[in-house]
């Protein structure tokens, strides 16, 4: 029960799949299993002990021991199950698809168990204790710094409970049952992670987007805007369509028209101080971060992929400053806002891994 889904969020669920097990979503036919199997271009992955993150971690060592044809092995029931699910939504069949979505997380757990072995359950459980104890300790000193986070204390209540089914599961040898419980309490921990880190998120131009789409609408501001919100959101919306078509160049000037579009109102709402801000902002966040690598990199963690980050980071947010001290604000907003968005993900892999 602590693990059902409404049908309504059931239904949005399968609608997003790829995004749930993004980037290693070995059930996609669209792409070959090899590239599903390396981290996206921000260097993302699922979290650890999230049952995501299993499978990922699942199908990426039965591809490297023993190839990608025993891989989609692994994975044949798993795909005729989804696409059993996805029938079932597409006729409105509400009761088939939960049914159909309940037998593939089960298979799901399967898969994990048959790849590593009945041992993963205590690794998990155990693993994620000692993480939500130092998230614990993470949450209360953020609490005394004045960044208060109600959630987070909900979140790992929630994780305690989800443990403690786990563990009795576990020891009453119903280890499916146990490691459904531990992920959900791992899915929980990855909560609180998130929300650390979206503390100390740096706006980018989406988030700034919309507080420029809302200002507009509310009539606040000067003069009519340049760059209508409705233009923007209309060139937004053509990108998905001419992907899906395959024409990716048309897709790609799309969606690069949709950028410049937000480029353009937040600035016409915000003026070049927005520009401005963003560059500070990066600036601080990157130096910040910078910091927590080497403390990161002291203490054995593999850092050199988010090192990468930050350096790319570093580079474009100095383009961003020459652009912005050239006069040039829209290539300013956009470089620093690519570089904020590098700078947010490395720290959030920075409190999860």
């Amino acid at each position: 029960m602590l693990r059902r889904l409404t049908p309504c969020i059931l239904v949005v669920a399968l609608g997003i799949v790829a995004c749930d097990r993004s980037p290693g979503d070995p059930l996609d036919p669209r792409y070959d299993l090899a590239s599903l199997l390396t981290a996206d271009p921000t260097g993302s992955q699922p979290a650890p002990h999230t049952l995501p993150g299993l499978l990922h971690a699942a199908v990426h060592r039965v591809y490297t021991v023993h190839g990608p044809a025993a891989a989609r092995t692994v994975v044949a029931d798993l795909q005729r199950l989804q696409d059993d699910a996805r029938r079932a939504v597409a006729v409105g069949d509400r009761e088939a698809a939960t049914a159909r979505l309940e037998a593939v997380h089960t298979e799901e757990l399967d898969v994990v168990l048959s790849v590593f072995g009945t041992g993963i359950v205590r690794r998990v459980m155990d693993g994620i204790e000692l993480d939500a104890a130092r998230l614990a300790r993470s949450v209360a000193d953020a609490r005394l710094a004045g960044r208060d986070e109600p959630r987070a204390d909900g979140l790992l209540d929630e994780a305690g409970a989800l443990l403690a089914v786990a563990r009795e599961a576990e020891a009453g040898g119903r280890h499916a049952a146990a490691l459904d419980a531990a992920t959900g309490a791992a899915a929980r921990v990855s909560g609180v992670h998130a929300l650390l880190a979206d503390a100390r998120r740096i706006a980018t131009l989406a988030e700034l987007h919309e507080l420029a789409v809302a200002h507009r609408s509310a009539g606040a501001g000067d003069g009519p805007a340049p760059v209508a919100a409705q233009t923007e959101r209309a060139a937004g919306g053509v990108a998905p369509y001419l992907t899906r078509t395959g024409d990716r160049e048309a897709a790609q000037a799309a969606a690069l028209a949709a950028r410049s579009a937000q480029v353009a109102l937040v600035l016409d709402v915000f003026g070049a101080d927005a520009a401005r801000g963003l560059v500070e902002a990066a600036d601080t966040g990157i130096a910040e971060a910078g910091e927590a690598l080497v403390v990161a990199s002291a203490a054995g963690r593999d850092v050199l992929r988010l090192q990468r980050m930050i350096a790319v980071a570093r580079d474009m947010n100095l383009q961003a400053r020459t652009a912005l001290e050239s006069g040039d604000a829209p290539a300013a907003l956009d470089l620093a806002s690519h570089a904020a968005g590098l700078v947010n993900a490395a720290r959030l892999a920075l409190t999860i891994y």
